[in-house]
C-alpha cells in the first residue's frame, strides 16, 4: 500500500511540475489571478457570515453593557437625560458603532488586499506608463473623495442631532397624549414630527447620493485614463485594445470594490457621531467608578430633613 501510495504522489508531483513547465510566466500570473479571484469571493463568504455571527453578537454584547451603566446610575445622574435619549444610545447609536464602523472596518480590509493583488498582477503583465496628466486626474479623484468624506462628516452630526431630537420628541408627545386628545392638539405635533423626522431622513438621502458619487466618477476617472493612454501612445484601435484588454478587465473589476471601498469609508465617516454619545457615558461611568473606590468614609450619624413625597 505504500508503494502504491508513493508512486500516487510521485506521479502527482511530476504532472504538476510539467503543467507549470508548459505554460509561460504571463499565463502563470493569469492563473494565479483566477486563483485569487475564487479565493475573494470565498473570503467574501466568510465575511458575512463573520459579520452576522460575531458582529452582531458583540453589538448586543456591548448595548447589555450601556444599559447595565444606565441602571447602575443614581437616581439623580439618571433624570438628567430623557428616557428616549437612553434608549436611542443603546439601541441606534450602539449599532452605528459596532456594526457600521467596526463591521465595515473588516470589509475595508479584505477590498484592500483585493485591489493590491489585483493591481499588482495587472502591472505585471502590461507595462503602462503614467504621465503627468493621468498623475493629475488621480489627484483630482483624491480631493473629490476628501471633500466628500467631510460632506459625510457634518451630515453624521445632522443625523445624530435629528435622531435624538425625533425619538426625544415622540416619547414627550407619547407621555402626554391625554393631553394632546383633551386640547384637540394631533395636527400640531403630527406637524411637528414629520418636520423632524424629515430633516432626518434628508441626511440618510443625502448620504446615500455620496456613497454612489466614488462609482460614477472612477467610470469617468478610467474613461479619461484610456483616451489619454490612446491618443498618447498613438496605436491602432485594434492594436490598443489588444495590449490593454487585460488591464480594462482588471479596471472592470476593480471599480465595484474601490467604490465599496470609499462608499464604506464614507459610511464610517457618517456614523462617527455616534461614538461621541456612547463614549462620554462610558468614559463617566469609569471616573465614577474610581472616585467610589478611592473615597472611603465613615458615616457616623444620619439626618433627613424636609423630605416631601406626592402623587402625580
Amino acid at each position: 500500500t505504500n508503494f502504491i501510495d508513493n508512486n500516487l504522489i510521485n506521479n502527482f508531483n511530476i504532472q504538476v511540475l510539467n503543467f507549470f513547465d508548459g505554460i509561460s510566466y504571463n499565463e502563470t500570473l493569469l492563473l494565479l489571478l483566477i486563483f485569487f479571484l475564487i479565493l475573494k469571493n470565498f473570503l467574501n463568504l466568510y465575511q458575512v457570515y463573520f459579520q452576522f455571527s460575531f458582529i452582531y453578537a458583540l453589538t448586543v454584547k456591548k448595548a447589555s453593557n450601556l444599559l447595565k451603566i444606565y441602571l447602575d446610575k443614581n437616581y439623580e445622574d439618571f433624570l438628567k437625560k430623557d428616557i428616549s435619549i437612553y434608549i436611542k444610545q443603546i439601541t441606534r447609536d450602539i449599532e452605528h458603532v459596532f456594526a457600521g464602523i467596526f463591521g465595515l472596518i473588516i470589509s475595508i480590509v479584505g477590498d484592500i488586499l483585493y485591489i493590491g493583488v489585483l493591481l499588482f498582477f495587472s502591472l505585471s503583465i502590461i507595462d503602462i506608463v503614467f504621465d503627468f496628466n493621468i498623475l493629475l486626474l488621480f489627484i483630482g479623484f483624491a480631493f473629490l473623495i476628501n471633500f466628500l468624506f467631510s460632506v459625510s462628516k457634518k451630515l453624521g452630526e445632522v443625523r445624530g442631532t435629528t435622531e435624538q431630537n425625533t425619538f426625544k420628541f415622540l416619547s414627550d408627545t407619547l407621555r402626554i397624549f391625554k393631553e394632546i386628545k383633551i386640547q384637540k392638539k394631533t395636527n400640531n405635533f403630527i406637524d411637528r414630527f414629520f418636520s423632524t423626522f424629515n430633516e432626518f431622513f434628508h441626511t440618510r438621502v443625502k448620504q446615500g447620493i455620496i456613497n454612489l458619487m466614488p462609482k460614477f466618477s472612477l467610470e469617468l476617472l478610467f474613461l479619461l485614463v484610456f483616451f489619454i493612454l490612446f491618443t498618447t501612445e498613438g496605436l491602432a484601435i485594434d492594436k490598443f485594445i489588444i495590449k490593454y484588454s487585460v488591464f480594462a478587465i482588471a479596471i472592470l473589476r476593480l471599480i465595484p470594490t474601490i467604490a465599496r471601498l470609499t462608499s464604506n469609508l464614507s459610511q464610517i465617516v457618517y456614523n462617527l457621531k455616534s461614538i461621541e454619545y456612547i463614549k462620554k457615558d462610558i468614559e463617566r461611568k469609569k471616573i465614577n467608578y474610581s472616585k467610589k473606590n478611592n473615597k472611603k468614609k465613615i458615616i457616623d450619624t444620619l439626618t433627613l430633613k424636609k423630605i416631601k413625597h406626592k402623587f402625580y
